[in-house]
């Protein structure tokens, strides 16, 4: 074998050393780095995540909620409810059969055993006051029905008065169809 002199030893030492130092920065200071720095993407990720779960979850339970308002609503009405029947009997009621010129019923299934009920109403000639009464007793509170749109004109053949179109709709338990749907 070759001897080797002290300096020669030595600097055969320190590049053992270095070469040491630089496989141990290779095989596991390197790897170890970049998994951290992955984990830290992940963490950032996941953070992100939750707050969009947090988001989410406020906005199911506020959905919820409604949904349980308008179930207890609707389980308040009487037995037979027809949104076409009280809206005719109100207005009845109001003395406004004269002016009511035309409803138009429809329903839109949900998903489960949910309906939409629409009535689209026409009242021509009616006062300022008698209409305020009218939409008052159709949105009065608790009775889960609500007008979607309304459009208010002024007449001019008869007299006076406004011409309203209005689209009232309700949520009702049950699939039967009445109607086109929509």
């Amino acid at each position: 074998m070759i001897s080797l002199k002290g300096r020669e030893r030595k600097l055969i030492g320190i590049l053992a050393a270095v070469l040491a130092v630089l496989l141990f920065q290779a095989l596991v200071v390197s790897p170890a780095l970049k998994k951290r720095a992955g984990l830290s993407e992940q963490i950032g990720r996941a953070k992100k995540q939750l707050a969009d779960l947090k988001v989410l979850k406020g906005e199911y339970d506020v959905i919820r909620d409604e949904t349980l308002k308008i179930n207890q609503r609707v389980g308040r009405r009487p037995p037979g409810f027809a949104l076409f029947s009280f809206l005719d009997q109100t207005a009845s009621r109001l003395n406004l059969k004269n002016n009511l010129t035309s409803m138009k019923p429809s329903r839109r299934a949900f998903g489960g055993n949910l309906a939409e009920d629409m009535v689209e109403v026409r009242l021509e000639g009616v006062s300022l006051e008698n209409l305020v009464n009218y939409l008052y007793e159709i949105e009065k509170p608790g009775t889960a029905i609500a007008i979607a749109s309304i459009r208010v004109q002024p007449e001019s053949r008869l007299g006076g008065g406004l011409n309203v179109s209005m689209l009232v709709t309700s949520v009702s338990p049950g699939a039967a169809s009445f109607g086109p749907r929509t």
